[in-house]
């Protein structure tokens, strides 16, 4: 009778994990199919491997992968990703991120320097200069740029890796110059993961 009621048990086990797969691929396969209506044709790509987008080169297949071309595709992504129960990761440059062979079951969002690189310069004072920028653009190219206008104060990130935003999260330094991205950052516009779009200062950004 134990030994019964075991197989039975196992069995149980068995359709129960095979029904949740097949609901899976049901809900994956309406995700995306609500994911094409928002995105085009080159912005989404399916089991996209993603040692082609690490300075360490590891990585296996994200079963989603999109580079999405405005703020407002963005936050129409969360709003599916929220319906639909799909996990989601932002990449920037993904340098120094280790990603397991196996992938990565979920949509991978990349904010990357071809869309969100948008430089802006505003002259405060005679002396003091604000500037905007796309959280996508690469530190070296933002330290080029800036370089080129004749502007100081972060020509340090030269050699930091990564995107601009990453250095946010990250709070980058250089050197000695510690705190480096937080001295110079005035404030921020982020998307929630609701899709609501906010303006945070640096004293709430820290």
């Amino acid at each position: 009778i134990f030994a019964n009621n075991i197989k039975n048990k196992n069995k149980q086990i068995k359709n129960s994990l095979s029904r949740k797969s097949i609901n899976n691929e049901k809900n994956d396969k309406f995700f995306l199919e609500k994911l094409r209506t928002v995105l085009e044709k080159d912005e989404i790509f399916e089991n996209e491997i993603m040692k082609k987008h690490t300075t360490f080169e590891l990585g296996g297949p994200a079963k989603f992968f999109i580079k999405p071309k405005s703020i407002n595709k963005i936050i129409k992504v969360l709003q599916l990703c929220k319906e639909y129960s799909i996990e989601y990761f932002i990449l920037g440059n993904g340098s120094n991120l280790l990603v397991s062979d196996k992938g990565y079951d979920g949509l991978v969002i990349n904010i990357h320097e071809e869309n969100f690189s948008d430089l802006m310069v505003e002259q405060i004072d005679q002396t003091n200069y604000r500037i905007t920028v796309g959280g996508g653009i690469l530190m070296r190219t933002l330290a080029k740029r800036l370089c080129l206008l004749s502007l100081s104060g972060l020509e340090d990130i030269i050699d930091i890796p990564g995107t601009i935003g990453g250095g946010i999260i990250m709070n980058a330094s250089a050197g000695l110059k510690k705190k480096l991205i937080y001295n110079c950052l005035d404030k921020v516009k982020v998307i929630t993961p609701d899709g609501e779009i906010k303006k945070l200062s640096k004293k709430n950004v820290n």
